[in-house]
């Protein structure tokens, strides 16, 4: 290919020669977005206490040494989940003791995903042109904000970690590589899950002796730490106590894991049936149809290099949990790094098409021109309405209930509604209402989110609080209602 009949040749030059800094900057300016909205939302009183509550307490608690403890949950939350990255995401509260500070750490991550993502499709697409439009697929993904504005969950870092892994991956490094799957692991005890459907992908169809003995040690260790997970770390801060989530979501499958596994073996068609029955109905077509359709179907065109995702998207779609089917939130996180990975592999098996049949020009050109197009439209269809909604205004009354909480003593313990209880992070214990216990004080907001009340449950608490002798009201004002425990003489 000659430079004087490359049309893109100043362009490409351009591109090699500042690529870094565009990625950078891109990641810059997406970090800065994201965030922007995610703090927005915080504090226009829509974060709530069962996800972002909760994970200040256990990030709050583990620095304190009291690890994984959650008041809201009465619990260590490591009895459900194993999420030891909590305890270097601790360490971050050093600098900034906030639960904004959690919203930092997902926004970055969500936007550092970019950087590995770039380096995978550069080494597989071997063009700075093309490679450079792959993250503007990934940071306007609807699945991505979808995820980022829904409070905090550790799972938003998980992209970068399998992404950082793969990369590794593929330039041999294989102890950094090892490093990342690490990271991915500590974040939940079903990452194991994924890394072990990417070792398996490894060990199949990888056709380097070294690479295969990696697809092995990653099968390997994704057993060793869904065992310890399992049977060694949850009955330990469980007391004995166990109780898996993760089987909730797979129940019709069976009560446990031992059940499941011998139905399998010895009853498989009625395990098959019940699968079948499951996963072939509307709404979960729908949804996975969506899932491609957010990367232009691109996984499809790549045969062996779609089962990199294939597994990811059966464990999300057997799940019973209607979240996790449909991709919503964080649970589309886990699946995000192998659709692009399985995406890129399809885009090269076009460029290599297109190549054969057409000039550089629009090999090039027209790739990056429909990734910038689609991920632009896809954006505005599905996330732009989201972000004019009302859940990032912050209204007057929102104003009266900062006023409340800067003089709420510091040592007191509270029970808040959901949307208030975020927010109380200064105070010594904070439960989400109706939870009471040891209490002193009741903070309630007519206007705001009820759950985990029905708004008829919710209003017959409230007036039975009302008409108790044991409280009084300090304030009562515009919907909002704060009551204090009358000391016994």
């Amino acid at each position: 290919m000659s430079q004087q009949n490359n049309k893109l040749y100043p362009l490409v030059q351009f591109i090699d020669k500042y690529n870094n800094k565009l990625i950078y900057i891109s990641i810059i300016i997406s970090f800065s977005v994201l965030l922007l909205f995610a703090i927005k939302r915080h504090l226009s009183y829509h974060s709530t206490s069962c996800d972002l509550l909760l994970f200040d307490q256990v990030t709050r608690n583990t620095l304190k040494g009291n690890i994984g403890y959650s008041y809201i949950k009465h619990s260590n939350f490591f009895s459900e989940h194993i999420a030891f990255i909590f305890i270097p995401i601790s360490l971050f509260y050093l600098v900034f003791n906030r639960p904004e500070m959690l919203l930092i750490i997902q926004s970055f991550f969500l936007s550092l995903t970019i950087l590995p993502l770039y380096w995978i499709s550069k080494e597989i697409l071997e063009n700075s042109l093309v490679s450079l439009f792959v993250p503007v697929l990934y940071i306007l993904s609807p699945y991505l904000w979808d995820a980022n504005i829904f409070d905090f969950h550790q799972e938003t870092l998980v992209p970068c970690f399998f992404l950082f892994s793969y990369y590794y991956l593929l330039k041999k490094q294989f102890i950094r590589y090892l490093v990342f799957i690490s990271l991915a692991l500590i974040c939940k005890e079903d990452m194991s899950i994924y890394s072990f459907g990417l070792g398996l992908y490894i060990l199949l169809f990888n056709r380097e002796p070294k690479s295969r003995i990696i697809g092995v040690i990653t099968i390997l260790l994704s057993i060793i730490w869904f065992y310890l997970c399992m049977f060694i770390f949850i009955p330990y801060f469980s007391n004995k106590s166990v109780y898996y989530t993760i089987f909730d979501k797979y129940g019709y499958l069976g009560k446990n894991l031992l059940e499941i596994i011998r139905t399998v073996i010895f009853n498989p068609y009625l395990i098959l049936t019940k699968i079948i029955n499951h996963i072939f109905n509307r709404e979960i077509i729908l949804s996975v149809t969506k899932l491609f359709y957010s990367v232009l179907f691109l996984p499809l065109i790549s045969f062996h290099h779609i089962l990199i995702t294939l597994f990811p998207i059966l464990i999300n779609i057997l799940s019973c949990n209607l979240s996790q089917y449909n991709f919503r939130f964080h649970y589309s996180m886990s699946v995000l790094p192998f659709l692009f990975i399985s995406s890129i592999y399809g885009l090269k098996n076009i460029m290599n098409f297109v190549n054969l049949r057409t000039s550089s020009y629009v090999k090039y050109f027209i790739p990056s021109i429909i990734i910038s197009v689609f991920s632009l439209h896809n954006w505005y269809l599905n996330t732009f309405p989201v972000l004019k909604s009302e859940i990032f205004i912050k209204k007057e009354y929102h104003k009266l209930i900062d006023n409340i909480i800067k003089n709420l003593p510091t040592n007191s313990v509270i029970s808040a509604q959901t949307t208030i209880a975020p927010h109380l992070f200064r105070n010594r214990k904070v439960y989400c209402f109706p939870d009471i216990l040891d209490a002193e004080y009741i903070f309630l907001d007519y206007n705001g989110f009820k759950f985990p009340l029905d708004e008829k449950e919710y209003f017959k608490k409230v007036n039975e609080l009302l008409s108790d002798d044991k409280y009084k009201v300090i304030y009562q004002n515009n919907g909002i209602i704060l009551l204090k425990k009358k000391y016994q003489k």
